[in-house]
């Protein structure tokens, strides 16, 4: 995927993942859109609680085949993913923001956060109590 500008087709592909996730019962605290700073790259960020017990790869190689299922196909791939801790710094800044700020009955909301050094400034989050599931 072209990342270097998102576009709504993103933030839809990136649903259809967190639904597809849901739907076969991950647990995802927050899920958001920032652009890294050195890339200059628009990546998908899920907070995953169990990312410490079971470790990154092997809950990269278990997305990898569950996103491979997902019909029709997204135009988002692995590389465009990365995995945060639920205790991240970033990721408890935003759970706390998303409790004071409203979605307006949106998907999506954009704030402002202060982060650490590689995840900052302005993302796009996803309400996940609107991402419809079976």
């Amino acid at each position: 995927m072209d990342t270097s500008i998102l576009v709504e087709k993103h933030i839809d592909d990136g649903a259809k993942i967190l639904r597809y996730l849901f739907d076969n019962k991950w647990k995802i605290s927050v899920a958001f859109w920032n652009k890294n700073q050195f890339s200059n790259e628009w990546k998908l960020y899920l907070a995953i609680p169990i990312l410490k017990k079971e470790g990154a790869r092997s809950i990269y190689l278990r997305m990898t085949n569950r996103i491979m299922q997902i019909q029709p196909k997204v135009s988002l791939d692995i590389d465009d993913i990365v995995l945060i801790q639920s205790r991240d710094r970033s990721a408890i800044e935003i759970r706390n923001k998303l409790a004071h700020d409203s979605f307006l009955n949106g998907t999506t909301i954009t704030i402002h956060i202060k982060g650490n050094d590689s995840i900052s400034g302005e993302i796009i989050c996803y309400n996940l109590q609107r991402i419809q599931r079976k």
